[in-house]
């Protein structure tokens, strides 16, 4: 009989990532309010927007770094502050 291969679930190690993620996102301030991020198995993804390229270079390198990530998936559109964001 081999192994079956499991589907890879979030962990208590991903929910930790995660919090502790949010917290660094969020010191960021306004800039980057609408950012969501998502942990699997040390894979963050990063979806929303912000208000520059440095904030979404920032935000992905501040992301990377992290002990528990291995790979960052950065899908953050970049917007003017103030403009309305929808249709994405």
């Amino acid at each position: 009989m081999e192994p079956t291969s499991r589907p890879a679930i979030a962990t208590t190690d991903d929910d930790a990532v995660t919090e502790a993620l949010r917290a660094f996102v969020c010191a960021l301030g306004p800039a980057a309010a609408d950012v969501r991020l998502d942990c699997r198995v040390g894979v963050v993804t990063l979806t929303g927007a912000v208000a520059s390229t440095i904030h979404r270079q920032a935000i992905e390198d501040l992301v990377g770094a992290h002990d528990g990530v291995e790979r960052v998936i950065c899908d953050l559109r970049v917007v003017a502050i103030g403009v309305p964001v929808s249709g994405f």
